[in-house]
């Protein structure tokens, strides 16, 4: 979560994907864990191709 939370505080205007959270912790983090967490913390704002959260 804190690695979330650094990506909205420095880029407020960027939309939160699992792709970009997954780039920003260098890939330390398995591709699944990053979605089921933004799934559970954030609301899910569409559920097609370029998925994002909110």
């Amino acid at each position: 979560m804190k690695k979330i939370r650094d990506i909205k505080v420095l880029f407020p205007e960027m939309k939160l994907t699992t792709s970009l959270v997954y780039d920003w912790c260098e890939r330390a983090i398995v591709f699944k864990r990053i979605r089921r967490i933004l799934k559970k913390k954030f609301t899910v704002k569409s559920k097609a191709t370029g998925t994002y959260y909110d």
